[in-house]
């Protein structure tokens, strides 16, 4: 039996499906380098290298701290529950939950405030957490353009010079009769 073919359709928060079905960041205002690495702000992580850079520059972050923040950046807007995350970040250890909320606390000193004075990581009570991605900056709407009235003269004047120029040819070529010497 064959495999039901692919369907695409956008996704919420610019998610755009990667190699091997894998989600990817992709931000309207700002470009994806690969399917391995998320953009948001000043920021890049990569999965591969599991890196967190801020303007090309790496962030020191401890292993677990980067690996919570790639969970939750690939869950933009959505509460990525605390059970989950530690399953994921620490899959073969009993940890408490105060071992996560230290690296969240890494985490946002780390980020700082998101790009309108919010933070990157919200905590949902008693749930989990939720990475909020920036919101892409608003196209600015078109001005229009009044054009002077002097430049609005020149724009007529250069109309009448041509449509007169057109009639000099036209009379000129149509005052000959055939048969007269050129």
């Amino acid at each position: 039996m064959a495999a039901p073919a692919a369907v695409s359709r956008p996704l919420p928060w610019g998610l755009t499906p990667g190699p091997r079905h894998r989600l990817s960041l992709a931000l309207p205002h700002q470009r994806l380098v690969d399917s391995s690495t998320f953009r948001f702000g000043p920021y890049a992580i990569n999965r591969d290298e599991k890196l967190l850079r801020r303007a090309g520059e790496p962030v020191p972050l401890p292993l677990k701290a980067v690996e919570t923040l790639l969970l939750l950046v690939q869950s933009p807007g959505r509460v990525v529950w605390k059970e989950d995350i530690m399953r994921a970040v620490w899959p073969d250890a009993i940890v408490e939950e105060n071992n996560l909320t230290q690296q969240i606390s890494l985490l946002r000193k780390a980020l700082g405030n998101g790009a309108e004075g919010g933070q990157w990581i919200q905590t949902v009570p008693k749930r989990g957490y939720r990475f909020v991605p920036p919101e892409p900056e608003p196209v600015p709407e078109p001005v229009p353009v009044l054009v002077p009235v002097l430049e609005l003269g020149l724009m007529k004047l250069r109309w009448i010079l041509a449509a007169v120029a057109l009639i000099a040819l036209t009379v000129g070529a149509g005052s000959r009769l055939p048969g007269d010497a050129p």
